[in-house]
């Protein structure tokens, strides 16, 4: 690589060895780079990019850059640079022996002078990794500036399957609301620091003893999780870490909106509600969850089966078991629920695609009799 300002950093770790470290500034991006503390080298992220390099963003414009050496390792040069399709990225060359030794965590902290070049590095890490499908149940995938563009339509609640980055925000303590909500959708304590992302954006960090969060700055959608029961894939990793790329299918314009006061009505009509997370972590996520109740008879594959005798052009989008008395607590639009469901032990709540929207469907866990919830809210049986 081609000679910039270079920073020498002396990083001792575990092992008491001093190793000496060069940071290259090829283009001027850096205002600083240090070596990174045990806490900011704690902690479980995915080994992605170059070089098996990790980046964790500590606030918007510094970044933890993390590798796994040895005590073998000789000189290493951390090197950064302008990519040739803009922002930053990074590469770590150097002597790295290879023998038989104990792994060692080290890294850099870099702080950028702007927050592009930083924010661009953490994406170019992440997309190195996943490629989103094109289709998910037969929809086209599309990206969140397109989900936006059908969310400015008035009253278009069409099925969508967009390909984003999912971002939850901190865990909240928060005050009773003065006024019970009169609807799921409604905005509550935290939901606002939720966001499904065009690009993978760190909008939560540590500062500090605070937690601080970010608007983000590419486009954004606030989701909320209309489905039941879904199983992650096993990422092989001890936590989830934010941001999640994911194909998220669901709708805008959801019939529960009209149920939000006046101040709250674009707030609920904007939200994104998703119906199922078809594919995570580079995996498809199966449909019905399984069911961990050892009250539940039928297996999911049994209830699909069910569903499609009953629905011939529909297919299934989520479904998971529940306690039939418990719909009557439930999130969803119905007001006088059947006394059959109400009272059978466990039921199945399944939403299927029909005709490019989702409609809601339970079936009876002992008996496979089946309701159907229609468009003026009634449940009806089918025959």
């Amino acid at each position: 690589p081609s000679q910039g300002r270079v920073r020498m950093l002396t990083i001792t770790d575990v092992s008491g060895l001093p190793i000496t470290v060069g940071v290259e500034d090829q283009d001027d991006l850096l205002a600083d780079a240090r070596v990174a503390t045990p806490s900011e080298l704690a902690g479980s992220y995915p080994e992605t990019g170059t070089n098996l390099l990790s980046v964790v963003a500590i606030d918007q414009r510094q970044l933890a850059i993390r590798w796994t050496g040895s005590v073998c390792d000789v000189s290493l040069t951390l090197s950064v640079g302008a990519a040739p399709d803009g922002g930053a990225q990074v590469d770590l060359y150097g002597q790295r022996e290879a023998c038989d030794a104990m792994a060692i965590e080290r890294g850099i902290v870099l702080t950028f002078r702007n927050d592009r070049d930083a924010a661009s590095l953490i994406a170019r890490d992440r997309q190195v990794v996943w490629t989103f499908p094109s289709l998910a149940i037969g929809l086209p995938v599309v990206d969140v500036s397109a989900a936006q563009s059908i969310q400015r339509n008035e009253a278009d609640d069409r099925e969508l399957a967009v390909a984003t980055w999912l971002s939850l925000g901190p865990g909240m303590s928060c005050r009773a609301p003065s006024e019970p909500p009169v609807s799921p959708l409604q905005p509550g304590c935290g939901s606002a620091g939720n966001w499904l992302l065009e690009r993978p954006e760190t909008l939560v960090f540590r500062d500090g003893p605070t937690v601080k969060t970010l608007q983000p700055a590419g486009p954004g959608l606030h989701p909320h999780f209309g489905m039941g029961q879904f199983d992650w894939p096993e990422t092989g990793l001890t936590e989830l870490v934010m941001p999640i790329p994911i194909v998220a299918l669901g709708h805008f314009d959801d019939p529960g909106a009209e149920a939000c006061p006046a101040q709250d009505a674009r707030w609920c009509r904007d939200l994104f509600v998703i119906d199922r997370i078809a594919w995570a972590y580079g995996n498809d996520i199966p449909a019905m969850a399984e069911s961990r109740d050892p009250k539940v008879e039928s297996t999911p594959a049994q209830v699909e089966a069910i569903i499609g005798e009953a629905v011939a052009t529909g297919v299934v989008l989520s479904g998971g078991s529940a306690p039939g008395r418990g719909l009557g607590e439930s999130e969803l639009p119905v007001t006088d629920w059947p006394d059959p469901i109400l009272e059978t032990s466990r039921v199945w709540v399944v939403k299927v695609l029909e005709a490019g929207r989702a409609t809601l469907f339970v079936v009876l866990d002992d008996s496979h009799r089946v309701y159907r919830l229609d468009d003026d809210g009634e449940v009806r049986l089918l025959p």
